[in-house]
């Protein structure tokens, strides 16, 4: 839950004016791990992979939002992208969990 709460709060809060980053592109990384995070998470609880949809979707809505109705925020592509990465990463981390689950229960013949 709290990092659905970061999650929400990265995304749509107004920007600051001066608002500096922290090293170049460090948005982008904020941006990737801020949907990994939640996607990975939310995969694990519900376990199923719907939520992945759900963040990707998130991903184009929140950018056009910030780009339209937020003031001291806009809208980057490249801020898709990092999103849509941190989502595709969670997957794979999903996936590999999941088969690694599997492969170590398939072996313990309980």
């Amino acid at each position: 839950m709290l990092a659905l709460i970061a999650h929400l709060y990265g995304l749509y809060t107004p920007g600051e004016p001066g608002a500096s980053e922290w090293f170049p592109n460090s948005d982008k990384v904020l941006h990737f791990f801020g949907f990994a995070a939640p996607t990975l998470l939310t995969m694990l609880v519900v376990r199923h992979w719907w939520p992945a949809l759900v963040f990707a979707a998130h991903a184009v809505i929140s950018e056009l939002v910030q780009a339209w109705l937020l003031p001291g925020r806009d809208g980057d592509i490249w801020d898709v992208a990092a999103d849509l990465s941190g989502v595709l990463a969670a997957v794979a981390i999903a996936w590999w969990l999941q088969r690694r689950a599997s492969s170590t229960a398939d072996s313990n013949p309980t």
